[in-house]
């Protein structure tokens, strides 16, 4: 491709702004903290246990470690106060509580520097925390289990008002302990900002404002968690705002946010942008030039929410959704039964499953329910299940076509193999809590988590839901596949000829339990939700968790769809990341993401009503240009945000753009496009290397996150001089045109609506048509106008 110096100055005609905004701010100095807190009786729980994690002694790299340091060792996070007591007040040369001669104890002699200690000096002799400590061992070091229980934990004031940069503002956490006895806790409580460049918080809960922007402000004491959005308006902007009457309660709460940082709106997207920006998110493709002349031609009221209602029922929004979903649920190659020939075939399965339900509108809850609760044969009979897998098997084996689809629930979701058999009961539930809770369970496997509210034995209830769910054969399927081989052996001994038996698994519910590892030191827990009841007594706990799960007070299910699919509309979730929605990760518009979750509980989890509410809203159809003061909005409410494209709405624009097709190789149906693709990994080395590229994941994650977020220079370079794209520049839409003799003008406007979904301006028009007639080539001149299309940033984001 020749790359002339008007390809230079074209893709700088084509650059877009940057949105970057440093906001500058003086700063002010917080008061000194406090001389020490008022503590009326030392509680072992609720002051010295606190002071160890408050100075890191339990963290991992210190007496928290597996093995100690110095011979003492605390629990991890100190997620065990008896064994922390324990370990004080064993037997030792030198005690580490001496309550005979109390200035001898190394609690007190090593953290303030009078022996020797790893850690450093911790604090002084003359400090609170050295008298409380020694008060504690002066009272005569005793332990009360339990006494430090928190039933709850809130802030003093429970809400700010918007404050100006440099304010202080300072602050008050008070447990309130399951004895019924409240206290302030804030100088054992650990405090932060979720940005700290927006506001700073010391440890004595000083809060200092810093710069325009929002936050929250997170306070934790003793695994209990409290939360304060901190909003920081930005200075006064001359440029007057563009007002517009809000569309639904979408824009109602946007607007409130928008107005309390004193943030200028962006206006609306034109039709264009519109037309584009919907059609890339809800279809992973780009109109087509017919749809956008159609579109602007289009004079009447309403035409927007007629095109998003037209783009809602499209077919290919069930495929978006079933590669998104696949994605949540850990659709991977590597974990499916074998033989490994068909696992290719059973990711299609995977995915025409979730395809067919959304293509028929069936709502979200049902959608889960056929995933979490499924078994094999559900109620029908061995025998009958047994000819319809084998009949399923025989059609993997000759083709991509099944009825998979058909079957009431997704069993395939369980039957996952690891090197050592069956997966882990533990992954399945980290897996289950991140797709349908939105929860990272993962650090409360091995010890309480350190930023979250769970606790080894919190994990192992939530995972003793599913610890009877099995992937093999049941009692009943063994006995009737050898009746069936009997019956077989006899056929062939009297000289007939019988057709081989596929061997057959299924996922059944077993009466034995299988065994946690890393939690199973809990392993008598009973099965209970995060939180939330238990589950003894049920036939299937996988049902009594469904049935909490759709509870309209429930804390998780409906915020998790929420807050994914604003991500997936705005380019970033209303908490992040999305399979977050910890106590200590609050969201940056907690009143919006509970309004949504109403209404989505309201229309009975229909999940294209919540995307109609959010696509009708003009904080959706607002512009990404910068208006006024709104670079600085990192939240994306006031402007809408500059997206790379996913990796298969890329490929699939770009075919779209150029009236190309890809060949993914054997693994797919021949004439796929790359939304419809369900394997996680392909045999073709030239399309694993173009989605890696491309940042499409590998689902190795135990969520969806794992696809890379922005653009890279791989992804660049390859759009430049990939030989594979250079030929698709060269053939498709510009060969046809060629043919049939289209003008110069003509071929450049139904590139860039192909490409940009809007005409060019006059100046575009002027130079690329020079560009042409100065050329002694016609054909490379204009496969030079396509090539600085398809590597502008104009085409690879949305916008």
């Amino acid at each position: 491709m020749r790359q002339q110096t008007w390809v230079v100055m074209f893709m700088a005609l084509l650059g877009m702004n940057s949105f970057a905004l440093v906001d500058k701010a003086g700063q002010a100095e917080p008061p000194a903290r406090p001389d020490e807190p008022e503590v009326e009786h030392v509680d072992f729980e609720r002051h010295i246990a606190t002071l160890f994690s408050r100075f890191g002694c339990n963290s991992g790299m210190c007496h928290g470690s597996f093995q100690g340091q110095g011979g003492f060792r605390l629990s991890l996070f100190g997620q065990s106060p008896q064994q922390d007591y324990e370990a004080l007040m064993a037997r030792t040369e030198v005690p580490r509580v001496d309550r005979t001669a109390l200035e001898t104890s190394l609690l007190l002699t090593k953290p303030s520097g009078r022996e020797e200690h790893g850690g450093g000096i911790l604090f002084h002799s003359k400090s609170w925390e050295y008298g409380l400590i020694r008060r504690w061992i002066e009272d005569g070091a005793r332990h009360v289990p339990g006494s430090g229980a928190v039933g709850k934990l809130v802030l003093q004031p429970d809400s700010l008002s918007p404050l100006t940069i440099g304010q202080i503002v300072p602050l008050k956490a008070v447990a309130h302990f399951h004895d019924g006895h409240q206290e302030e806790v804030t100088l054992f409580s650990e405090f932060r900002c979720r940005d700290e460049s927006i506001a700073e918080v010391n440890q004595s809960g000083v809060l200092t404002a810093r710069a325009a922007g929002a936050t929250a402000l997170v306070v934790s004491y003793r695994g209990a968690f409290a939360s304060l959005p901190v909003l920081v308006p930005f200075p006064a902007n001359a440029e007057s705002p563009v007002r517009c009457e809000p569309a639904n309660i979408v824009d109602v709460l946007v607007d409130k946010r928008i107005q309390q940082l004193a943030l200028t709106a962006s206006p609306p997207t034109t039709d264009n942008e519109f037309l584009r920006r919907a059609t890339l998110d809800v279809l992973a493709t780009l109109p087509t030039p017919e749809d956008i002349l159609r579109f602007e031609a289009d004079r009447t009221p309403f035409k927007r929410e007629r095109f998003i209602d037209r783009v809602l029922a499209h077919p290919r929004r069930a495929a978006v959704w079933a590669t998104k979903l696949c994605d949540m649920t850990g659709c991977h190659l590597d974990t499916l039964e074998v033989p490994e020939g068909l696992r290719t075939k059973r990711a299609k399965m995977w995915h025409d499953w979730f395809r067919q339900r959304f293509a028929n509108n069936v709502h979200y809850d049902e959608i889960v329910h056929g995933v979490l609760c499924a078994t094999s044969r559900q109620a029908q009979p061995v025998e009958t299940w047994i000819d319809e897998e084998a009949t399923l098997i025989h059609a993997a084996e000759v083709g991509f076509e099944s009825d998979y689809a058909d079957r009431p629930s997704l069993d395939l979701f369980w039957r996952r193999i690891g090197p050592s058999g069956q997966v882990a009961v533990e992954d399945l539930a980290e897996l289950t809590a991140s797709a349908f809770l939105g929860l990272r369970l993962h650090c409360a496997r091995c010890h309480h988590h350190p930023y979250d509210q769970w606790s080894q034995r919190d994990f192992a209830g939530y995972a003793a839901i599913f610890d009877r769910v099995q992937f093999g054969s049941s009692t009943a399927l063994r006995t009737a596949m050898n009746h069936r081989l009997a019956v077989r052996r006899q056929a062939r001994d009297q000289g007939q000829s019988t057709p081989e038996l596929p061997r057959v698994q299924e996922v059944f519910l077993s009466a034995t339990r299988r065994p946690l590892g890393d939690a199973a030191l809990h392993s008598d827990t009973l099965p209970q939700a995060p939180h939330g009841p238990t589950f003894a007594d049920e036939a299937d706990p996988r049902e009594a968790l469904f049935r909490w799960l759709t509870r309209p007070d429930n804390p998780y299910f409906a915020k998790n769809v929420v807050n994914r699919v604003w991500a997936k509309y705005f380019g970033l979730g209303l908490v992040e990341p999305v399979d977050s929605m910890a106590a200590s990760n609050p969201s940056t518009c907690p009143e919006l993401l509970d309004r949504l979750a109403t209404e989505f509980v309201r229309s009975g989890y229909d999940l294209a009503q919540l995307e109609r509410l959010i696509l009708t809203s003009q904080a959706y159809q607002r512009s990404s240009c910068l208006t006024g003061n709104n670079a600085g909005d990192r939240d994306r409410f006031a402007r809408a945000a500059v997206r790379p494209l996913p990796a298969e709405t890329l490929v699939d624009a770009l075919n779209m753009a150029l009236e190309t097709s890809e060949d993914f190789g054997p693994d797919v149906p021949a004439g796929s496009q790359a939304i419809e693709l369900a394997p996680s990994r392909f045999s073709n080395r030239r399309v694993n290397d173009l989605f890696r590229i491309l940042g499409r994941g590998d689902r190795k994650s135990l969520c969806d996150c794992d696809r890379s977020p922005s653009p890279s220079i791989r992804q660049a370079i390859h759009l430049m001089s990939d030989a594979h794209v250079m030929q698709m520049i060269t053939t498709g839409r510009l060969a046809r045109l060629l043919s049939e003799k289209h003008s110069d003008a003509d071929i450049v406007e139904e590139f860039y609506l192909a490409t940009f979904s809007r005409s060019p301006d006059d100046e575009e028009r002027a130079l690329v048509l020079q560009h042409v007639s100065e050329s002694d080539n016609r054909a490379e001149a204009l496969a030079d106008l396509v090539w600085a299309l398809i590597n502008s940033r104009e085409f690879v984001t949305n916008h």
